[in-house]
């Protein structure tokens, strides 16, 4: 919640470092609330507030505030006879007033004040710094009186940026008689105020101007506008509209701009300065105005009598400023009809300012604490779940125990993926099937077929019942290709007989190319098994993440391994397959080459119909003895490799279960242990080696990000605590 002064071009003060009027139970919840805040790391619970500047050309910049702080800006003037921190009119900062800063502690109970520099502007660049630095403008003071100069010196500072910031901190300095080298900068001047007693942040604001004295400086009217607006436009924001009485209010540029920023008047606080001043005849129209007949406001209006320039400069004491304030309403003619009643003359002088103000700051900030709540419970759940993210911490004395424990659980897991034992939709298993259902399909799709002449596009295959696609078939070969090395082999064999080398070496041409197929599954299927053995390394050495990288290594060269294995015994298995054709399966040898030597001879009787020879159709054709015996060799090679194709399937299927699979699961202790020996280089068993000790540290960043995690948990739980009332 943030009470923000607007008024024409002036300075700005805080009205008071001290919450007033509230309850003793409201206090100290606050108080609670706001130490708690303050001792979170900085990015936690955090508001961002607009720049700011006043004439003296200091600009506060966007400084970033804890969001229970009150923000309170008031006129400058208001501000030295309120509070208890001096300061001259022609300074320019944000005050910091907490109750226990994050900085340092107050000294011995007392009022202390502390000087900063924030910079976080290049003023020779124009652009903000990518690092925002702080400097402490000397040491901590302790005397009220000793703050004015300290911040004039500081403003100095950082108005002539190339001579150095810490040649000003000496009061001594002939640099403060110069110059300055900027008229405006966006760097930062900062006091913080720590004591008994204090609980706002105050931040100065800029005065409203509408030209310069140099034209190379009236960009900064429109920019100081933006700034305000910045500043004012938040619904969350008091708006404190401060108005001179030595002119109509709807004349005065600040008014126009709260109503545009708070349409309904619900959260703007009028003030009425210059009541000691207020042109003759004009008296009763300011009386209407507090009373709220004119221009009225949901917050009231407030009038003030600033002191004179002489009282300031001589540093007139607070109580007097109070005191010289209440005499001069209670007496002057025409505003002491206010004074001297009951409701109104809560609207004057400094005192009911700032007890309204303070009232505001309670009230608003109490209405803010169920959202508070809500907040800090939100990111307690994102925290606790960063944390439950991090690795465990395992004591030095339980690592090794705990890395064979883990090495011993991974094994099982990667059993039960390999061998199947548990099932789901995206496993290794059911990408293996999908891989040998695809392997099958194009083995038996590359079983031989025939056409009875070149020209024909139709082939003769063997059936599809095994999934294979009638048409996939290639590299058919046709009847008359058969008969001329059924005729190039036959010897001394009686018309109608063949040797049964021909039979073998028409079996021999039409040898499918099968190695493509099967080694290109079991590469799909390797790295498949690589591709689900990987998060289980993560799942089960997350308290080593050091080791991590290096086990998933070793078991990728494992599945490597057994894959190279299993890749030389499927090579074996084609050259058995390709080594001479034989089978004991006499039954479906038998009733496959039946069925397909009605298929052919369907097939070439179709093919001497369409060719027109009726009559050797009828008397001689399908009785042929070269045809004939060229079409039982074509269906002896068809019967053949459907056998052979299903067997070769089913053996590679099998190969890469005993030697991809299971073996991977066999070997996978032995070969950890192997491996991780090496590394080890050591007689004692391996997870217990000075070399493996290194693997199991937890990394320094690691140990330090979970201490701040800890640490932030502790204390938004704390303020959680206090938020609920507790």
């Amino acid at each position: 919640m943030r009470l923000l002064l607007l008024r024409d071009s002036g300075m700005w003060r805080p009205v008071s470092g001290q919450i007033q009027h509230y309850s003793t139970h409201q206090r100290h919840r606050l108080a609670a609330v706001q130490r708690h805040l303050h001792s979170l790391p900085d990015g936690a619970m955090e508001t961002r507030l607009g720049p700011a500047r006043s004439r003296s050309g200091v600009h506060p910049a966007m400084h970033t505030q804890r969001c229970t702080d009150a923000h309170l800006i008031v006129q400058s003037t208001l501000y030295t006879h309120t509070s208890k921190v001096h300061t001259p009119n022609t300074a320019v900062f944000v005050i910091h007033c907490r109750q226990e800063g994050p900085r340092r502690p107050a000294q011995c109970g007392h009022l202390s004040t502390t000087c900063m520099y924030r910079k976080e502007w290049d003023d020779e660049k124009r652009k903000p710094l990518a690092t925002v630095s702080w400097e402490d403008f000397g040491p901590p003071l302790l005397n009220r009186g000793a703050v004015g100069p300290v911040v004039q010196r500081a403003q100095k500072a950082v108005l002539n940026p190339g001579k150095g910031y810490s040649s000003f901190v000496n009061s001594s300095s002939s640099l403060l008689a110069k110059p300055n080298e900027l008229a405006f900068s966006r760097n930062v001047v900062v006091l913080e105020v720590q004591g008994a007693g204090i609980s706002l942040s105050l931040i100065d604001l800029p005065g409203i101007i509408s030209s310069t004295e140099k034209e190379e400086d009236q960009h900064l009217v429109g920019m100081i506008r933006d700034m305000v607006k910045h500043y004012i436009e938040p619904p969350q924001t008091i708006i404190v509209l401060a108005v001179h009485a030595l002119s109509d209010i709807q004349n005065q540029v600040v008014y126009q701009m709260a109503r545009e920023a708070d349409p309904r008047q619900q959260r703007t606080l009028g003030v009425i300065t210059k009541a000691d001043v207020i042109p003759p005849g004009s008296h009763s129209m300011w009386i209407r105005v507090i009373q709220g007949d004119l221009f009225p406001l949901d917050l009231g209006w407030y009038m003030v009598a600033n002191p004179n320039q002489k009282d300031i400069d001589q540093g007139i004491h607070q109580e007097k400023v109070v005191a010289n304030e209440d005499r001069f309403f209670a007496t002057d003619t025409s505003l002491s009809v206010l004074a001297h009643d009951q409701q109104w003359s809560r609207s004057l002088g400094i005192r009911n300012l700032t007890i309204a103000l303070s009232r505001q700051l309670v009230d608003r900030t109490t209405a803010e604490l169920p959202s508070m709540r809500a907040k800090v419970e939100a990111l307690l759940r994102d925290l606790q779940t960063d944390l439950a993210s991090l690795p465990p911490t395992i004591p030095e004395h339980s690592r090794a125990g705990k890395l064979v424990e883990c090495m011993s659980h991974l094994d099982h897991d990667i059993r039960n993926i390999v061998m199947a034992v548990h099932i789901s939709r995206g496993s290794y298993s059911c990408e293996h099937n999908r891989l040998l259902d695809l392997f099958s399909r194009q083995v038996y799709a590359a079983r031989p077929s025939f056409r009875m002449v070149e020209s024909s596009k139709a082939m003769i295959a063997i059936d599809t019942e095994e999934g294979s696609v009638e048409g996939e078939a290639q590299n058919a070969k046709t009847l008359d290709e058969a008969k001329s090395v059924l005729r190039e082999m036959r010897v001394q064999e009686l018309p109608g007989y063949y040797p049964y080398a021909a039979v073998l070496e028409i079996i021999k041409l039409q040898q499918p190319s099968w190695d493509q197929h099967v080694f290109k599954c079991l590469d799909d299927s390797s790295a498949a098994l690589d591709q689900q053995l990987a998060p289980l390394v993560n799942d089960h050495f997350n308290s080593f993440p050091k080791l991590v990288p290096r086990i998933r290594a070793l078991l990728s060269q494992l599945v490597k391994e057994r894959q190279a294995a299993t890749h030389m015994e499927l090579q074996k298995l084609l050259a058995m397959e390709s080594a001479y054709p034989m089978t004991k399966n006499d039954h479906e040898f038998t009733t496959g080459k039946d069925k397909c030597m009605m298929k052919l001879k369907i097939a070439h009787m179709m093919h001497l119909k369409m060719t027109q020879k009726q009559a050797a159709f009828e008397h001689e054709a399908y009785e042929d003895a070269e045809d004939h015996a060229a079409l039982n060799v074509m269906a002896t090679a068809m019967a053949y490799y459907k056998i052979a194709s299903k067997r070769f399937v089913d053996y590679s299927l099998l190969v890469m279960r005993a030697h991809l699979q299971e073996a991977l699961a066999e070997d996978f202790q032995a070969f950890m242990n192997r491996e991780l020996s090496k590394l080890a280089a050591a007689s004692q068993h391996w997870a217990y080696s000075e070399a493996m000790q290194r693997y199991l540290e937890e990394e320094p960043s690691m140990a330090r990000h979970r201490k701040r995690l800890l640490a932030r948990e502790g204390k938004l739980m704390a303020l959680s605590h206090v938020l609920s009332g507790h």
